[in-house]
């Protein structure tokens, strides 16, 4: 840019000065256009951007509003956008579920679609603690067993019942355990409690006050005499004697009764009378103090403005604070210009912010720029799309086909024409204006634009073609349920129709021997899953057979040596010192062992076997001593012979004349070539040889140089050869004057006819014709001819005539006859097209061939024709044609070539050839492992471990993904990239290692306070949103937090709301509405509202009466009369009253006190104001036959019953009647009838004292009727409905008695004071308790505390009503006691009225009643009030009965029914649902509020339908089980307890059983399940399979059933459900159980044998290696570490065994040897069991080492079989590596290595995992070697029979869950190598897989005296046990609880020698337990 040019950049304008670049904002237009969505538009246009809204373009703002209103908004979290539609909405689907839909994902997942959303949820399983678990068919979470026996009887899980012996023990069985606690009692404050018998907890009987003891109902007085107190069971009940003067804060003085009423005690301030002050606790509330009482007003504010109110501390009132902007602080009515906006200028008003933007004038431009602290656009520059550009430059467009300029602030745009394109679908890409062709090309292949396909080289990308460009992901394979699924060349996915088993495919339906496995066990592949058997072999005839490799059974074979033959296993002596050995088919000769000679080259002479010294061999040749001689193999070596010894030294070689010499194999020294190379053949010096390919070349060998010419012959034997195969020198034809003549033809001279020439044999022979002599005389000479002829002459050829121009044919010749003369010329053969035609006839021919002098057919072979022993050369058409062989089509894809055709004996893949089993990397993907297997290479991708990042990359060239970058979307980033998301521009995404995290974009700060929500969520200031609504700006809008009160305005992103004006009102005490105005209709006074015309005492003055008129509250002073006794203020009142006592029968008793009546003991009364009331004592409990008569209240203890006195609980017989059984409970005699069988004759009798009638005679009818009832010793006919006592209703139904029990509706008073009428079903309240006092049924009284609130006493429940006075006169005298107000006389209305006279005040109202009585000094005084109506609660409102003119109060109807009061018992009123009625005696309703059942339900699941009461549930919640159960569902709590859902209440209910009275001899016995006993003869036996049992006996058939005689055989048989564990799980049978369970696979890894694996995942690998390996670490956090050291077994350094261990964990190294000794971080451990608190524990049992640590990783040692297990826990799933695999529940990856690739073979994968240690630098790597390979026939075959074994039927009961086929292979390959100890090696492995068995849960018992015995020292006190505990009992143990010895045995059981029961090891022996000194070695 030039000096002092200008130009525009974007949004700004730049200039250039002094060198430097200045740019400011461009000014923008005037307002009188608007920029909406790239579009100008002019002022007060209408336009519509879609077709949702209508815009308008008004003063430089666009307003838009919505054509279709305001849109829901989606329920879903994916709404769209339908075409055509507004508003975004729901899908209605969910791909393939329809909206609605409900499904299950299994018994734990349930997903539904909802508004398009799928939402599944996963069942939360609760933790159970119970040992015994089991998962119901089809259900998610397991629950606990049932089982606890307590007192000999069977409860379930989860039930709470009582102790049968001690019914206060409150017992619950949970987790099999049963847990008794006894009842939590209240806490009892009187010295000497009382407990009944019948209940559990001590109750009060006396009361403690005071530090004194007082008797029930005792009365005394306080020691400060101001309180008179009440002994009530326990409870202390004081009042005051002297009435105190009321006042709310008087304060309290020392030795005074009564507070001081003259000052006030608030919030522990004393304030004087009528001092004002402000709350200490709330600043707003201003209070007085009067006469002892505090009155608070609160404090009204003056309004304030501002929205941000503050109030200072210790003020009431809040205040406007000053304004900030967040940096500076500003006053009210400062102003000051917005930083970084010069345009706004703001002031500070009311604590809120006001900004106003300066008015700019008007611009002549569309687009105008606004320059950089500027205010006001300009047309320097143009503005466009938020980009300022400078004048001229190119402004970049939206639309990619247009370019525009901008000049002088305007931007102008013109159209950019694209061209035309070819292709049918051109792609116009984002940016770019025109379209293109766009096409993807992937893999070699195109691809269409949008189309998606699958991936060549990997089936499981699925690729997608979109704008040129190819993006593939991962194809998601569902699961499969069987176990070993297999996957088809190429496709992605395992499924069923095939088998993947040891990393091999196979077919379904496919037989196969598994790789690695003994070829007698023969898998098939059936529907996804593997099953191996074994082979049987047949019989063989001959007496030694052989087992030949990869075969199971055995052949027979014979050896051939010398021409003799041999039978398998036979042998013989070749010569004296050689002994030979059939075996296999195979000499095998040994010969002695012979002593080491002393000399380096030892001779064997004849006739002797082992070498000696006296001569030397070398190479196979010998030689004498002090003989020299050429070396045998090395010819540049000449050597000597001495004593043995041979000495070589190098031979010197001669000079040599050619410049090229050569070193020949097996020659010393260089010499000149002799020979050159031809093709294949070699050519001596000197001689020549075709070329290989030209015939026509002739190559000669010359000093080693070959130099060919051209193959001709310069002087060939004939003159005029005709062309051969390579030049003319072929004499078999001729070639004259450049035609071609065959052999033998004569044909014409070309000058002279009369000349003939012929060809012979390349030679030209020319002659004239001779003329034969002519016969006749006259001859003549025709012209033109040669010869002269006789005239018609005939000829004679070969004896022949033929006449005169005859033409014939004389062998291979033409012949004519002329003028008696013969010609003759060869007939013309047509040319033949062969190479090698055969002669046929004359002419030769290509129906055959000739070659090398030999003729041959057509389609003959002709052997020995080609140098290739591949091709096979026939004779086709006169061509020798050459083919390669024919060979059989191979059954293979990928065959080998097996001499010239192809064999599937290996595989030939890319060019190489790979042995048949053979594994190896894909050349075309390196992710994949291809397996050479029959001449088929099958490749399956390299199964990668999941990457612990959720966006992993896979790096190019890479086989599986890595946390290194990220893949997101269809890019790829590198670690730590920062970029925008593909999908959503509102967010930013980062790549840390691996997963990408995205956040919302930040948002620019805004400056108003109410901002509303614009593009990514972020706040924009262009509109207000305010309680969830968004409002556009400058719109006004009612406030929605106070809709009648306020409203609200939206400026620039702040909400300005404001009240509403209130109108002034003439009231002096309004109340105010919700908006804070004031109204009249009512007053408010001393903070309490009165209605208009409500009279009412003043709160601050009580001797002030008040009256609410219009808003204005008037208050007058009402005098009190003088007392004439020593007055006392009641509290709460104006006047003073008197006090006085009570006389009763002479008897003085004080006022307040209660005292029984002397004249009735069953009443107490009470003295109130000298008034004595007296009721009815209510008695605790009623009984029918009390213990005693004549008491207030009856003695319960016992019964008398027909004068005869019976204990508590005692059963008898009444003496009146045999036939009736009762018993005495609490006070009464319940009696039953004892039922008699009918007897089956007609005429029975009873004998004397018995009750039921007997038969004297045979009788022969046995069946009874149903046609009546037989109940309660009474027969019932069909029909008949009866009522057996006042709260049952029965009838008798077919011989069935149906009864319907009456319920009882719920009182509200304590059962204390519910009695029973007689006659009555159901209690009633006896009294009513209020202030202390007893109140009877129905009483009404004045309450004590307010005498204006007048009380009654219905069923139990204490109702009260406020009298409400009216005052007649002007001047009124208050009366203490008296509620109302007196006026003095008692005229009214001018009309006088007598003392006792009641009168209505109001004739229109009858309810306002006037008394007349003498009050006042004996003087007439009048008191008016509003007559009370009693409570109608009881009475329908259908059966109110509205009061008569002149009457006040309604009624009740007297005879008021629901239909039928008489046949309806209860009702329940139309018009209140809540209330429920009962029919009473006199035919009259009493109702009272229904008590609705409490819930067993959520709170948000109860609801009340319509018409009812009470709120139900469609579902209960059961607690203990955390389920819900639907309503009518039932279960069984206990046998004898059920319980029911109904309508969200859990209703439960006991049986009850009869009582039982046995037969002598039969014991009661109840049946299990069952709640009753019942009576049973336990003598009586059982008769089993034929066999009689004794009673009580108990016998199991199998482990699955039990049985048991009593009571009758009783067999219970349990039923094993379809077992089906998941891939992660294992099927295990606990001891002593019937069927097996799936429990958690075993994490266990196990070393053993020579050595072999079996990983975590179940993977066996075989690894013979001699160092140190890693077993197993945690490879992510590094926690604990376990490696193992090999050694050589015996001699044999190709086979190994464990033979020490190491463990690291807790920064502890421990090592174990093959010895038992325990190295401790290099320190010998002294003794075990060795405890490191809190990590390791380390102990021995039998022959086993155990170590426990505190991560759960257990470690096993036995090491006298080198047997090595570890555990693991489900934690380090993922984390591990080393020989035991990774633990992924995978074992296809088991062969991990240490650069996460799968290993090719075990041998590669265990020297991966080699310690690299100093140590072990000189370890050499293992090397293949399987130990049967290298043994006779007979050893083999004795090792499978030996380990047969493990297919027997001694292990069959293992079978199931364990499979032996892995352990068999490993038991024939350890018996092999083991030798002469196979015995050992045997033992081994089998007790390996007994211990695999006892881990699953079966215990084999499978040693015997001839396998594997094992004898234990009986002398030192040890016997052998093949499933001994692992917590063996020791001196170091013996004092521990068991629980924590068992936490350190983990193990089910060990086979070995273990001590008796009862006894303890101590130093290597078992001795009693006394005699053990205490001796543990702890480590801390």
């Amino acid at each position: 840019h030039m000096e002092a040019s200008t130009w525009e950049e974007g949004c700004k304008v730049c200039t250039c000065q002094s060198g430097m670049i200045q740019c400011t904002p461009m000014m923008c237009p005037s307002t009188k256009y608007c920029d909406y969505g790239g579009e100008i538009h002019r002022d007060g246009v209408q336009f519509q951007p879609n077709s949702c809204e209508r815009c308008m373009c008004d003063s430089g703002s666009v307003s838009c509003t919505s054509v279709v209103g305001d849109c829901p908004t989606p329920t879903c979290i994916n709404p769209m956008m339908l075409p055509g539609d507004c508003c975004p909405s729901c899908p209605t689907s969910c791909g393939r579920h329809a909206e609605g839909a409900e499904w299950s994902m299994g018994p734990c997942h349930t997903c539904r679609c909802q508004f398009g959303n799928i939402e599944c949820v996963i069942q939360q399983c609760p933790v159970l603690s119970c040992v015994n678990q089991h998962r119901l068919a089809g259900s998610c979470c397991p629950v606990c067993d049932v089982g606890c026996t307590f007192e000999g009887r069977l409860h379930r899980n989860g039930e709470t019942f009582n102790s049968a012996r001690n019914q206060c023990l409150n017992c619950t069985c949970q987790n099999n355990d049963v847990k008794c606690s006894e009842p939590r009692c209240p806490e009892v404050n009187c010295p000497n409690p009382i407990q009944h018998s019948a209940q559990c907890c001590p109750q009060c009987e006396d009361c403690s006050h005071g530090n004194l003891v007082y008797r029930n109902l005792q009365v005394w007085t306080t020691a400060n005499g101001c309180q008179r107190c009440l002994c009530q069971r326990g409870n202390v009940q004081c009042q005051e004697i002297i009435p105190c003067r009321t006042c709310s804060h008087g304060v309290k003085v020392e030795g005074q009764c009564c507070k001081e009423c003259m000052r006030c005690s608030y919030h522990g301030t004393i304030y004087r009378d009528r001092e004002t002050f402000t709350s200490s606790r709330d600043p707003c509330q201003q209070c007085v103090c009067q006469r002892g009482s505090v009155t608070c007003t609160r404090v009204t504010c003056p309004p304030v403005s501002c929205l941000d109110q503050h109030r200072p501390p210790g003020q009431c009132c809040p205040q406007c604070p000053g304004c900030t902007d967040g940096l500076e602080q500003w006053t009210t009515g400062s102003s000051w210009q917005q930083r970084g906006n010069p345009c706004m200028t703001c002031t500070c008003k009311d604590g809120d912010i006001r900004c106003s933007r300066r008015v700019c004038p008007d611009v002549t431009c569309d687009n105008p720029a606004t320059m950089a602290d500027q205010c006001c656009p300009t047309c320097a520059r143009c503005a466009y799309h938020g980009v300022v550009y400078g004048d001229g430059e190119t402004v970049v467009a939206q639309d990619a086909c247009q370019q525009c300029t901008c000049s002088r602030g305007n931007v102008e745009c013109s159209e950019q024409v694209c061209e035309a394109v070819s292709c049918p679908s051109p792609v116009t890409r984002n940016g770019e204006c025109c379209p293109r062709c766009v096409g993807c090309v992937h893999e070699g292949s195109s691809y269409e634009d949008g189309g998606s396909f699958t991936s060549q080289s990997n089936p499981c990308l699925t690729c997608t073609c979109q704008a040129g460009e190819v993006s593939c992901r991962r194809m998601e394979c569902p699961s499969v349920q069987c176990t070993h699924a297999g996957r088809r060349a190429g496709e992605c996915c395992a499924t069923c129709d095939g088998c993947d088993y040891e990393r091999r495919n196979y077919r379904n339906g496919e037989r196969f021997t598994p790789v690695g496995s003994s070829a007698c066990i023969s898998c098939i592949c059936q529907d996804g899953g593997v099953q191996c058997t074994s082979i049987d072999c047949p019989q063989i005839t001959c007496h030694n057979p052989t087992n030949l490799p990869g075969q199971c059974c055995p052949v027979c074979q014979v050896c051939s040596h010398d021409g003799e033959e041999y039978e398998y296993g036979e042998i013989w002596y070749a010569d004296s010192c050689t002994t030979c050995a059939c075996d296999g088919g195979k000499v095998d000769c040994t010969s002695p062992t012979c002593p080491t000679a002393p000399c380096s080259h030892p001779a064997k002479l004849s006739g002797s076997c082992c070498r000696t010294c006296e001569m030397c061999e070398l190479d196979g040749h010998t030689y004498s001593s002090t003989t020299t001689f050429p070396h045998p193999t090395e010819p540049c070596r000449i050597c000597q012979c001495q004593d043995g010894n041979v000495a070589c030294r190098s031979r010197p070689c001669p000079a040599l004349s050619c410049t090229s010499p050569i070193h020949e194999d097996g020659t010393c020294c260089p010499s000149c070539p002799t020979s050159c190379t031809v093709g294949t053949s070699q050519v001596e010096e000197g001689d020549s040889a075709p070329h290989p390919t030209n015939p026509c070349l002739t190559c000669s060998c010359q000093d080693g140089n070959l130099n060919c010419t051209e193959r001709c012959n310069s002087s060939p034997e004939c003159s005029h050869p005709t062309d051969g195969r390579c030049c003319r020198d072929n004499c078999d034809g001729c070639h004259y004057r450049g035609r071609s003549h065959d052999n033998g033809e004569v044909f014409a001279h070309h000058r002279d006819k009369c000349r003939s020439c012929s060809c012979i044999n390349g030679n030209v022979r020319c002659r004239l014709g001779q003329c034969r002599a002519l016969s006749c005389s006259n001859p003549v000479h025709p012209a033109g001819d040669c010869c002269p002829r006789c005239p018609d002459t005939q000829c004679i050829h070969n004896d022949r005539e033929y006449a005169d121009q005859e033409r014939f044919v004389d062998g291979c010749r033409q012949c004519r006859c002329a003028s008696g003369s013969v010609t003759c010329k060869p007939i013309s053969c047509d040319p033949t097209t062969c190479t090698h035609p055969v002669k046929d006839g004359c002419c030769r021919s290509c129906t055959g061939c000739r070659i090398n002098h030999v003729d041959y057919q057509n389609g003959d072979v002709v052997p020995d024709s080609s140098s290739n022993a591949c091709e096979v050369c026939r004779c086709l058409n006169g061509n020798l044609v050459c083919r390669a062989r024919t060979c059989p089509v191979p059954s293979c894809s990928h065959p080998t070539m097996k001499g010239c055709c192809p064999a599937c004996e290996g595989c030939l893949y890319n060019s190489i050839s790979y042995h048949d089993g053979s594994s190896f990397e894909s050349f075309e993907n390196p992710c994949e492992l291809c397996t050479c297997s029959g001449g088929n290479v099958g490749c399956e991708r390299v199964v990668c471990s999941e990457p612990a990042c959720t966006h992993p990359d896979t790096p190019v060239g890479g086989c599986c993904p890595t946390c290194d970058g990220c893949q997101f979307g269809s890019s790829t980033y590198d670690d730590g990239a920062i970029f925008a998301s593909h999908d959503n521009t509102c967010l930013t995404c980062v790549c840390s290692k691996g997963t990408v995290s995205c956040v919302n974009k930040p948002c620019a700060e805004v400056a108003c306070s109410n901002p509303s929500i614009g593009s990514c969520d972020c706040p924009v200031c262009s509109g207000c949103s305010y309680n969830g609504v968004t409002r556009r700006n400058r719109e006004t809008f009612t406030n929605p937090e106070d809709e009648r009160c306020s409203q609200c305005y939206c400026q620039d992103g702040n909400i300005q709301c404001e009240s509403r004006p209130c109108e002034e009102v003439a009231c002096h005490n309004p109340t105010f509405n919700k908006c804070g105005c004031p109204l009249c209709e009512s007053c408010n006074y001393m903070g309490v509202t009165y209605s208009d015309n409500e009279r009412f005492i003043d709160s601050m003055n009580k001797c002030n009466l008040c009256v609410c008129s219009q808003g204005t509250v008037q208050c007058i002073h009402t005098p009190c009369p003088a007392a004439e006794c020593n007055p006392v203020v009641p509290e709460g009142e104006c006047c003073s009253k008197c006090v006085g006592s009570c006389d009763v029968d002479g008897v003085e008793h004080e006022d307040g006190s209660i005292f029984p009546m002397a004249s009735d003991p069953c009443s107490s009364c009470s003295c109130s104001q000298g008034v004595v009331r007296c009721i009815k004592l209510g008695c605790e409990r009623s009984c029918s036959h009390p213990r005693e008569e004549g008491a207030c209240c009856p003695d319960c203890s016992g019964c008398r019953y027909q004068d005869t006195l019976y204990e508590d609980g005692q059963f008898f017989n009444p003496p009146d009647n045999p036939c009736r059984r009762c018993s005495c409970y609490e006070g009464n005699v319940l009696c039953r009838d004892t039922r008699c069988p009918v007897p089956d004759c007609a005429k029975p009798e009873t004998p004397s004292g018995e009750c039921c009638p007997k038969c004297t005679e045979a009788i022969h009818k046995c069946c009874g009727s149903c046609e009546n009832c037989f109940y309660l010793n009474q027969t019932w006919s069909n029909g008949h409905r009866f009522q057996p006592n006042a709260c049952q209703d029965c009838v008798c139904i077919n011989g069935n008695i149906q009864c319907v029990t009456k319920a009882c509706r719920p009182l509200s008073c304590p059962l204390n004071q519910q009695v029973h009428s007689p006659g009555s079903c159901c209690p009633r309240c006896a009294n009513c308790s209020a202030v202390g006092y007893l109140f009877a049924e129905d009483e009404t009284w004045i309450s004590p505390m307010d005498s204006c609130l007048k009380c009654q006493c219905h069923n139990g429940v204490v109702t009260c009503g406020r009298t409400r006075c009216i005052v007649p006169c002007q001047t009124t005298v208050a009366v203490p006691g008296q509620c109302c107000p007196v006026c003095r006389g008692c005229t009214f209305n001018n009309m006088p009225h007598e003392i006792g006279s009641t009168f209505e005040a109001n004739p229109m109202d009858p309810c306002e009643v006037c008394e007349c009585s003498a009050i006042i000094s004996d003087s007439p005084s009048m008191t008016c009030h509003r007559v009370m109506c009693p409570s109608l609660a009881d009475c329908p409102r259908t059966c109110i009965v509205q009061p008569d003119p002149g009457t006040c109060c309604p009624t009740c109807a007297s005879r008021c029914t629901y239909g039928t009061c008489g046949s309806h018992n209860i009702a329940i009123p139309h018009d209140n649902r809540c209330m429920s009625c009962e029919c009473n005696a006199n035919h009259t309703w009493l109702c009272s509020p229904t008590s609705c059942p409490p819930l067993d339900c959520p709170q948000s699941d109860r609801y009340t339908p319509k018409g009812t009461c009470c709120p139900i549930c469609d579902r209960c919640y059961l607690d203990v089980e955390n389920r819900n159960v639907a309503s009518g569902f039932s279960w069984r709590v206990s046998e004898c307890q059920s319980c029911r859902c109904d309508l969200g209440s859990i209703v439960c209910s006991t049986q009850q059983c009869p009582m039982l009275d046995c037969p002598h001899g039969m014991l009661t016995y109840k049946q299990p399940g069952d709640c009753c006993e019942e009576c049973i003869d336990p003598s009586e036996g059982c008769v089993y399979d034929g066999h009689t049992v004794a009673p009580q006996h108990r016998w199991l058939v199998d482990k699955c059933t039990t049985c048991q005689c009593f009571a009758g055989e009783n067999c219970v048989t349990q039923r094993c459900r379809m077992l089906m564990c998941n891939s992660d799980e294992a099927p295990s049978v606990t001891p002593g159980e019937c069927c097996p369970h799936c429990i958690p696979r075993p994490a266990s890894c196990v070393a053993f044998g020579d050595p072999h694996y079996q990983t975590f995942d179940g993977r066996m690998i075989h690894f013979q290696g001699t160092c140190r390996y890693l077993l197993t670490a945690d490879c992510s956090r590094a926690a604990f570490r376990v490696e193992v050291e090999n050694r050589n077994i015996g001699g044999d350094a190709r086979v190994s065994w464990t033979d020490r261990v190491h463990m690291t964990v807790a920064h502890h190294r421990i090592t174990v040897d093959g010895f038992y000794n325990v190295m401790l971080n290099g320190t010998q451990v002294p003794h075990l069991p060795l405890l490191i608190k809190p990590y390791i524990f380390i102990d021995k049992s039998a022959n086993t080492l155990l170590i426990n640590t505190h991560l759960g990783v257990r470690l096993s040692w036995n090491a006298l079989q080198h047997h090595l297990q570890v555990e693991v826990p489900s934690s380090f799933k993922k984390k591990l590596c080393g020989l035991c695999g990774n633990f992924n529940n995978l074992p296809q990856d088991d062969l991990r290595l240490r650069n996460s690739r799968i290993a090719r073979s075990d041998i590669q994968f265990g020297n991966n995992w080699k310690v690299l240690g100093r140590e072990m630098q000189s370890c050499p790597d293992a090397t293949p070697y399987n130990p049967c390979d290298g043994i006779s026939y007979r050893k083999r075959k004795r090792a499978n029979n030996a380990c047969k074994v493990i297919n027997s039927d001694l292990f069959a009961q293992c079978h199931q869950v364990v499979s032996p086929a892995m352990y068999f292979s490993a038991c024939v390959h350890d018996v092999c190598a083991c030798g002469g100890n196979e015995d050992y090696c045997l033992c081994d492995v089998l007790e390996t897989y007994a211990a695999q068995c006892r881990r699953a849960g079966v215990v084999v018992r499978w040693r015997s005296s001839t396998l594997c015995a094992l004898n234990c020292p009986s002398e030192l006190g040890y016997v052998f046990d093949e499933c001994g505990s692992p917590c063996k009992r020791t001196c170091a143990n013996t004092n521990l609880p068991p629980s924590v010895i068992e936490e350190q045995c983990y193990m089910p059981c060990v086979s070995g020698c273990q001590c008796p029961a009862g006894m303890v090891e101590y130093d290597g022996r078992c001795i009693n337990s006394m005699d053990c000194p205490d001796t543990i070695s702890v480590t801390d």
